[in-house]
């Protein structure tokens, strides 16, 4: 991996790097309340992308806290020419004190097809001399999630998710 970084301008990242969708719903969310992998690797989110590129901004200070956006995108496997793999992903968090919340979206086109695992994105098979003999596919999440330390001994945290599966 390769990343350059600037304290006003964010960083720029390229290579292999965790999903934020699978990584974040894992630690801390999973973790805290003993759901890590059921969480995580619940829905249509790949966990790891193999070509990334991301963006995070530095934090902008809002409402007296803290937001952090970020934009990933990941090519897949370059050798398929008829069904082209690409993942978006967008991450938002705020945090103010106490308040901690995520949004995250990830969208693609003809990865491996899965669900409930959080695999890496690559291409539909391992084998891009398949491209002509498959259709396409497509998935994506939409995942909110929020914690708050109400004090040493109790934190409120839940979070609400939308998967969607197309083709193969």
């Amino acid at each position: 991996n390769v990343a350059i970084s600037h304290e006003e301008w964010g960083s720029l990242r390229y290579g292999a790097m965790t999903s934020r969708a699978w990584s974040i719903a894992d630690y801390p969310y999973g973790t805290d309340i003993g759901i890590a992998d059921p969480w995580a690797s619940s829905g249509a989110g790949y966990g790891l992308m193999t070509r990334a590129l991301r963006y995070t901004s530095r934090p902008f200070d809002v409402l007296s806290g803290d937001l952090v956006l970020e934009a990933s995108y990941d090519q897949g496997n370059t050798d398929f020419s008829i069904h082209k793999p690409k993942l978006i992903e967008l991450w938002a968090q705020y945090r103010k004190g106490d308040l901690a919340l995520d949004a995250m979206l990830q969208d693609s086109r003809n990865g491996t097809p899965m669900a409930w695992g959080h695999g890496p994105f690559t291409g539909l098979t391992p084998f891009p001399a398949d491209d002509a003999k498959l259709g396409g596919s497509g998935q994506s999440i939409a995942m909110l999630m929020a914690r708050y330390d109400l004090n040493s001994a109790w934190q409120l945290s839940g979070g609400g998710r939308h998967n969607r599966w197309s083709g193969a």
